[in-house]
């Protein structure tokens, strides 16, 4: 019997055939499968409005540290009176945290921004206007409760940045504008003292929250 002959065992391809194979399936995929560019603004250019409202906020807060001496001469104000005026602007603060998060669930993060720089711009206008201490201590309460806005701030961060690693660079730049408006406030009050008395410091801290 004639022995059978042995068939040579197939070629494997080389790595650059393959390469080259998908080369070639990916020219024919149809453009529709091809992935789209992402056209999303940059988180920053949806958040400043809530980086500016957290500073208005803590500069409203910071504002009457260097301005408490000449607020006692001008409405007088004993010392607890101004100790009561600081607790006020927290206690008001402290619960538009409470009233503004739920709020900002129902009807969303941005309205609730702009609505707390508004409300923030008429109560600095009451605190300039105000004759008297009670006047002034409704007017730094009102204030308190339109600087609420922190928690919403944080949970506007959340929503628009999904990237969880880029998440606590935003949340840091939030902290950033809180502590801007502790060092601004007690500058700006002490400038505007200077330059316009006790309620200019009020009408230029009204406006720096119009334009924001």
């Amino acid at each position: 019997p004639q022995p059978q002959r042995q068939q040579p065992a197939p070629r494997q391809p080389q790595q650059g055939e393959e390469r080259e194979r998908e080369r070639e399936r990916e020219r024919e995929m149809p453009e529709q499968q091809a992935p789209a560019a992402d056209n999303r603004p940059s988180p920053m250019a949806v958040l400043w409005p809530a980086y500016m409202c957290v500073f208005v906020d803590f500069m409203g807060l910071a504002l009457t540290i260097p301005i408490q001496p000449f607020l006692a001469d001008e409405f007088g104000a004993t010392p607890a009176h101004i100790s009561m005026l600081v607790g006020v602007f927290s206690a008001g603060q402290l619960v538009g945290n409470m009233i503004m998060g739920r709020l900002s669930d129902k009807i969303g993060r941005k309205p609730i921004i702009i609505a707390s720089l508004v409300a923030s711009t008429v109560s600095y206008v009451a605190c300039g206007l105000a004759t008297g201490l009670t006047a002034l201590f409704l007017a730094r309460g009102l204030r308190g409760i339109c600087g609420g806005t922190m928690p919403v701030a944080q949970a506007m961060i959340l929503d628009v940045v999904s990237d969880f690693r880029e998440r606590p660079k935003y949340l840091g730049l939030c902290g950033a504008a809180l502590g801007m408006g502790f060092v601004v406030g007690p500058a700006v009050g002490a400038a505007s003292f200077a330059a316009l008395g006790v309620s200019g410091a009020f009408f230029v801290c009204a406006a720096l929250s119009g334009l924001a």
